[in-house]
């Protein structure tokens, strides 16, 4: 869990200077949330209903920025710092629970948290983090039950 704030203080850090990254799909997910907020639900920007992309990630920043009130880009950023300190902490247990390593499992923390591929996703406003963490959350809960499988069988 250390890493996991260490992660979420190196993308605070990063994001410092400029909030958090947007792009046309960020724009979409940000108008959506707030379309949630004003009670319109699941709406895109052109006035569309909200059915090409994943919902739960705008349904999640506007459940912050409603319970926090925070504004939306707040939210969001809020929302990443969370999921990384979690995908690091689900990610390394689940690389332990494989490896039995805790070099390796290390080595995934810190390459979740400094390669540039998978940070350069959570300093944007997508729902790619939302999707690493819950995977990262199914692999470990398969490999789980797979071990306590494999323990009752002898």
């Amino acid at each position: 869990m250390l890493i996991g704030l260490l992660g979420a203080g190196w993308l605070w850090f990063v994001m410092s200077q400029h909030g958090i990254g947007l792009s046309p799909d960020s724009a979409g997910y940000l108008a959506v949330a707030g379309n949630l907020l004003e009670g319109k639900g699941f709406i895109c920007y052109s006035g569309e209903p909200f059915v090409a992309q994943p919902p739960l990630y705008p349904l999640a920043v506007a459940t912050l920025s409603f319970l926090l009130g925070l504004d939306l880009k707040t939210s969001a950023l809020f929302l990443n710092l969370l999921i990384i300190v979690f995908a690091t902490f689900i990610s390394g247990n689940l690389t332990f629970l494989i490896t039995n390593s805790f070099p390796i499992s290390l080595f995934v923390c810190f390459s979740i948290i400094f390669g540039i591929p998978t940070f350069q996703t959570f300093v944007y406003a997508w729902s790619e983090p939302t999707f690493i963490l819950f995977l990262s959350v199914a692999f470990f809960i398969c490999s789980s039950l797979l071990t306590m499988k494999t323990k009752n069988t002898y």
